[in-house]
């Protein structure tokens, strides 16, 4: 029995992928301000970026959604052509699309591993299109079904944690007050000793007050990230003419790296020809 090969290259590109996402984001769903990608997106104004863009995205259900279509359909091409084709068919489709729109549209900033997916997926259709069919069909059809609308309910929960948290880290800086309000009467009547102590107690309620202050800034900063990232990658338009160039320029690669391809595939058509 033939041992299968470990997909390198796939499950490289798809952990590294959600790696940089997660550093970008500081370990959150979504990144905000979205301001920071804009070095690493591609644009006329900025065509180096060609070669990171494919691994940043706008949003968490971005860059899942993409990353599970890479990795059915990259573990697929791989077994067919290799690790070193299937990096090679990513990063050429995702580079070369990105620089070549950007020439073309030189207003527009790009971000996202859709181009090299595109490249990946008419490989899959050259080199094994009924398994490749099954596995895009229902991979389209299990992410927009199950997957986002379990993530969306995921979110749902995070945000509304998030927003539990910051009413009652509110409600303790509220008490936290009050206690700080006592003390300030207790003092009044208070001798020089008894003052002595009750400052302690004061300095203490005072640090509790600004470790909740903090506590509170930070949750309510994740909150709005979280809501302001949903809400921009809700709106983020798609384009279609990457993905046509990255589709290109994978058929491109096949023909000067793997041409076998092209020779299994004449060999089909002349047999159902013969037919």
């Amino acid at each position: 029995m033939k041992k299968r090969r470990i997909p390198y290259s796939t499950l490289g590109i798809f952990v590294f992928t959600f790696l940089v996402y997660f550093i970008l984001s500081g370990g959150q769903p979504y990144i905000h301000p979205i301001s920071q990608l804009d070095p690493f997106g591609v644009s006329g104004k900025n065509l180096l970026a060609s070669f990171t863009y494919i691994f940043i995205h706008i949003g968490f259900k971005h860059v899942l959604g993409n990353m599970l279509v890479f990795l059915f359909l990259g573990m697929l091409l791989e077994r067919r052509i290799g690790s070193k084709h299937v990096l090679g068919v990513y990063l050429s489709s995702g580079i070369l699309a990105g620089f070549l729109y950007a020439l073309i549209k030189q207003h527009v900033w790009v971000i996202g591993a859709s181009a090299a997916i595109s490249g990946i997926i008419l490989a899959c259709f050259l080199v094994d299109f009924k398994k490749a069919v099954v596995i895009l069909i229902s991979t389209m059809i299990a992410i927009p079904v199950f997957v986002f609308p379990l993530t969306d309910r995921f979110l749902d929960m995070m945000q509304e944690e998030k927003r539990e948290k910051v009413l009652r880290l509110a409600e303790q800086h509220e008490q936290l007050q009050k206690e700080i309000a006592q003390i300030e009467k207790q003092k009044q009547n208070a001798t020089e000793e008894q003052k002595k102590e009750i400052e302690k107690e004061e300095i203490k309620i005072m640090y509790m007050i600004n470790k909740t202050v903090e506590e509170q800034q930070r949750e309510v900063k994740k909150e709005i990230t979280l809501s302001k990232g949903r809400q921009t990658e809700a709106i983020t338009p798609v384009s279609f003419e990457i993905h046509i160039i990255g589709a290109l320029t994978s058929a491109i690669y096949l023909w000067f790296f793997k041409r076998e391809v092209y020779t299994k595939i004449m060999r089909g058509l002349r047999g159902i020809v013969k037919l």
